[in-house]
């Protein structure tokens, strides 16, 4: 098929693909008693969609930390997130658990010579890698050109960053553009956003 017909698949991992349940909120509490020297009281919402950067934002704020002091600590608790994650790397494996079909959905799409898989996510990037390494769901992915958290805290803008990487890569701009139904297989999930290369 024609470089021209080609698309950008771009899955979301949390809820999506995988789920692993309480652990990333326990990388939040022990994230934040590290930084801020005490335990955290209240903890993000689960499955909001809310970008990691904006969720500390949320979690220091909630937690009486004042707003003049959000500036220093958040960055701080970013660089650590991965740290604490990679540091339950083994309860990933142990207590997170694939979504139904996910496997068989991006090894799919994978195999469409049409398609392009990558990734956005609300995750920063190596937290993001840490899960889709834990359930191999890596080799079906072009992780390079994902949009993360890492690089916008804004979700919406990470399909753009996904865009340009991609047109870095292969090329060609990629521009959004939703597939027809008869171009999906049919042991495919929905994935979140396909963008079509022109």
């Amino acid at each position: 098929m024609a470089e021209a017909e080609r698309s950008l698949v771009l899955w979301d991992i949390d809820r999506t693909l995988l789920y692993v349940g309480e652990i990333d909120r326990q990388v939040y509490r022990e994230t934040f008693a590290e930084i801020v020297g005490r335990p955290a009281e209240r903890l993000p919402t689960r499955g909001t969609g809310v970008t990691m950067p904006l969720a500390i934002r949320s979690l220091l704020l909630d937690n009486g930390v004042p707003e003049s002091d959000v500036p220093r600590l958040l960055p701080r608790m970013l660089e650590l997130l991965p740290q604490r994650l990679a540091a339950h790397e083994e309860d990933l494996r142990e207590q997170g658990v694939l979504m139904p079909g996910a496997a068989s959905a991006v090894k799919a799409v994978l195999e469409q010579t049409h398609y392009v898989p990558t990734v956005v996510t609300g995750n920063l990037k190596p937290n993001a890698l840490l899960k889709l390494e834990a359930f191999g769901l890596d080799a079906f992915l072009d992780t390079e050109i994902g949009g993360y958290s890492s690089d916008d805290e804004h979700r919406p803008a990470l399909v753009a960053v996904a865009q340009q990487r991609a047109q870095a890569k292969h090329g060609a701009a990629f521009l959004a553009q939703t597939p027809s139904s008869s171009e999906i297989p049919s042991k495919m999930s929905a994935p979140e956003s396909t963008v079509a290369l022109q």
